[in-house]
């Protein structure tokens, strides 16, 4: 048992400097966006379509994801959750950000997304469901519905960390020559479906062995 849970632990701090590596990378090519740069990273090939709605909906996307992703990992921390004020401070910022920008603005940038109506129908479903998550957090805790709001909010943060699933998949996708508009479909589905699934298994399998025990 011990060699597993230091197996596990192992993992699991593999996991977080991969996501860690990938992060400090998407934020390293914003100097592509400012101003925006057309002939390579994600505007290429956009500069007819990079106005009005779409403009500002991308420039707020890119500049609130990250923050929502920094703000969720402190509220998964254990001195965050001893820190109840701070903890709730937090946690109203990351609704307000993922319900007033993260989600209208990904709703508006599916509408455009490369690779048509399938990469887009997911990046869509993909916002619909972050706020929804999001929303069922909120309510859970004010009725005082605790662990429901930890594991709704462990949902949104799922949902949140797909941005860099989507890198991931998309360099894994490019090394072995897929087609690039078949990889983005895929990519675009499963950078939230497939570890929502994995949450989902596990917590179930969790909550069978607890009631076993």
């Amino acid at each position: 048992m011990p060699s597993q849970n230091l197996a596990l632990r192992l993992l699991g701090l593999l996991g977080a400097l991969l996501l860690i590596k990938v992060s400090i990378a998407i934020v390293g090519s914003y100097w592509l966006y400012f101003p925006p740069t057309f002939e390579q990273g994600f505007l290429e090939g956009r500069a007819q379509t990079f106005v009005g709605l779409y403009r500002l909906a991308f420039y707020g996307h890119i500049v609130v994801g990250p923050i929502c992703m920094a703000v969720g990992t402190v509220l998964l921390t254990p001195w965050s959750r001893r820190t109840a004020k701070l903890h709730r401070w937090l946690g109203r910022l990351q609704l307000l950000l993922i319900l007033l920008v993260l989600s209208p603005s990904g709703m508006i940038m599916a509408w455009q997304s490369y690779a048509g109506w399938i990469a887009g129908f997911g990046f869509l479903s993909l916002s619909v469901a972050t706020t929804w998550c999001a929303l069922q957090g909120w309510r859970s805790v004010l009725v005082r519905r605790y662990d429901d709001h930890a594991r709704w909010m462990l949902r949104c943060y799922i949902l949140l960390c797909s941005a860099i699933v989507l890198r991931i998949i998309g360099g894994a996708t490019e090394f072995m020559h897929w087609d690039a508009e078949a990889s983005y479909r895929v990519a675009a589905w499963g950078s939230w479906v497939v570890p929502l699934m994995v949450f989902e298994v596990i917590e179930r399998q969790w909550h069978l062995c607890r009631r076993a025990g």
